[in-house]
């Protein structure tokens, strides 16, 4: 450790900014001491921008096809073809457990849209009925629909709302055990928001 002795009388003077901070080589053409402000463009879409999401099916949720081990017959065809379809890069691992774990790469829509495509074919479907008032489907259907299909892309799910003629009140959620869940909660919110 540096002890720096003042004499007596002196008065302490603490270092300039620039003292502390040096300017770096790389920037010193612009060594006006003014900050480079860089504008984001307002029109910048999330669509364009590539992601990467990881997700796990556990092994006791899992579906095998024709064999007990992952990567071999249809699987492996089956992954080649989702990356194909949804132009995404994935990568796939397993565990002693016999859990998948999967790594998807591409834009946001496309990996939601593999990540739906891999949760219905790689992990165990099951489907629950919910009872929501029927004047508040149109609330969670959205304008066109549109409110539904990010819902379903989102929780990767195939949500079933009754049509207008339909004077059922009961819509059906089909997915894994953790995206209906997801999904009952979203459409519970949407539902109580109306009331």
């Amino acid at each position: 450790m540096q002890h720096s002795v003042m004499e007596e009388g002196t008065a302490y003077e603490p270092p300039t900014y620039d003292e502390t901070f040096p300017v770096l080589p790389e920037s010193a053409s612009s060594s006006s001491g003014r900050l480079n402000i860089f504008s984001i463009n307002n029109n910048l879409q999330l669509g364009r921008i590539t992601i990467t999401q990881m997700f796990r099916v556990p092994g006791e949720e899992r579906k095998f096809d024709h064999s007990d081990k992952f990567g071999e017959r249809e699987s492996i065809r089956t992954c080649k073809t989702i990356m194909k379809e949804t132009n995404t890069i994935i990568e796939i691992a397993t565990s002693k457990d016999q859990s998948l774990t999967f790594l998807i790469t591409g834009k946001q829509n496309q990996v939601l849209e593999a990540k739906r495509r891999i949760l219905t074919t790689f992990q165990t479907q099951a489907s629950k009925q919910i009872s929501i008032p029927k004047d508040h489907h149109r609330w969670i259907l959205g304008k066109q629909g549109q409110r539904l299909k990010d819902l379903e892309k989102t929780t990767a799910t195939k949500i079933n709302v009754p049509s207008v003629q339909d004077q059922s009140d009961t819509i059906t959620i089909t997915g894994t055990k953790e995206g209906i869940e997801k999904a009952e909660h979203e459409i519970r919110v949407i539902s109580d928001e109306q009331i």
